[in-house]
């Protein structure tokens, strides 16, 4: 009966005695009486969510609903549109109706704005003098009645977007309406609304959307694909796969990375990658500098550095000096220390002369002291010692 409350499946028991057999025994039910798998299980990972607070909190020693989530359902597969048939549909609407339902279509299928970003689109957002738009809010409706303006769900869905000639074309129409309607006025609030001037019901946008294309044999789609739509004319155009996630402000490359439906299949140039910069060179080595390796070794100095250490451990370290004079060092001593700064290495420690010498000073009581030694400049000058140092 309409407007009587829900009954609880597990208001009469107690939070202590709930059990992962009624849990069970309620997901069964539901499921018997024909309700979604996505309804179920996004209730049930409510449930078991706020029985881990509940465990967090001291309040319960384990969680009932933690094996009794049902598996996540596959999302079911998309339906877009054709080059040809968005272009037929466009067409339809600009001969038939022209009106603000035409424009809002364009600038849909033309940028792949969300449903709820092209409903909340304000004009102060709108630069058509710069040919692009801020995308700043998105309208979110609760039970397909109150409405209400918020933020975008992830940081990448605010962005601008760059306007082509046809939703340039489609605005410039939007803006006339509106400019009539009001002479005095300014050209402020939202781009596509009511006459008085509050948001359109989304389920009013789906309902037209749908009546318009019964008479004209195109497949039955929602208004969130036309997003997916928008990007399969980018597949079309042979347009990169990491540009059109860019464009359409997904958060990773691999949100749009999904298969296509086997008319969109054939679009992608053959031989192309994920990326569009055609096939993959075959790698050649087997050293990570030489495959490519990940980011931070595909700098040209580093892969140069590691070549040159996949030669030999002794191919990379320079060549002792036999005139350096490094009292305690262990090195070769001489009266003239005749090298390059850049010649100079410091041995290994725990090598056997240096553990001759420090033990020598050791013994003696005193500690090892610092290096000594006269470095002569090719032009023959003296260098000044580094004892004062």
């Amino acid at each position: 009966m309409r407007g009587a409350r829900p009954h609880p499946c597990f208001g009469r028991i107690r939070l202590l005695d709930l059990r992962p057999k009624h849990i069970d025994d309620w997901v069964t039910a539901q499921l018997k009486a024909n309700r979604g798998l996505v309804t179920v299980y996004r209730a049930v990972s409510t449930l078991r969510n706020a029985l881990n607070a509940a465990v967090r909190s001291w309040r319960l020693r384990y969680n009932p609903a933690k094996h009794s989530v049902p598996p996540k359902p596959r999302a079911a597969e998309r339906t877009c549109w054709t080059p040809e048939q968005a272009a037929t549909f466009l067409r339809h609407g600009a001969e038939q109706y022209a009106d603000r339902l035409t424009d809002l279509f364009e600038v849909m299928l033309g940028t792949g704005m969300r449903r709820g970003e092209v409903l909340a689109l304000h004009w102060s957002d709108v630069h058509l003098m710069d040919r692009k738009l801020y995308v700043r809010w998105t309208l979110a409706a609760i039970d397909n009645g109150k409405t209400h303006l918020r933020e975008p769900k992830t940081e990448a869905g605010r962005a601008w977007i760059s306007l082509s000639p046809r939703v340039m074309a489609a605005l410039h129409r939007q803006a006339a309406i509106q400019m009539a309607a009001h002479p005095d006025a300014r050209l402020e609030g939202l781009v596509f609304d009511r006459p008085g001037g509050t948001p359109l019901r989304p389920q009013w946008v789906l309902d037209q959307l749908r009546k318009r294309t019964a008479g004209l044999d195109l497949p039955r789609i929602g208004l969130h694909d036309l997003r997916h739509t928008a990007a399969s004319i980018m597949i079309a155009e042979n347009i990169p796969i990491a540009v059109i996630s860019k464009t359409l402000r997904h958060s990773t490359i691999a949100t749009h990375d999904q298969p296509l439906r086997p008319p969109l299949q054939g679009l992608r140039r053959p031989g192309c990658s994920r990326t569009g910069k055609g096939p993959r060179p075959r790698r050649i080595g087997r050293h990570p500098a030489a495959q490519g390796g990940p980011g931070w070794l595909r700098a040209t100095g580093t892969r140069r550095l590691l070549r040159r250490f996949s030669r030999g451990p002794q191919s990379h370290r320079p060549q002792q000096c036999d005139h350096l004079r490094a009292g305690g060092l262990g090195l070769p001593s001489g009266p003239q220390a005749a090298m390059s700064v850049g010649q100079w290495r410091k041995p290994r420690w725990g090598s056997r002369a240096s553990t001759l010498s420090n033990g020598s000073n050791q013994a003696a009581g005193r500690r090892s002291p610092m290096p000594s030694c006269r470095l002569t400049s090719p032009s023959g000058s003296s260098m000044p010692s580094n004892r004062g140092l």
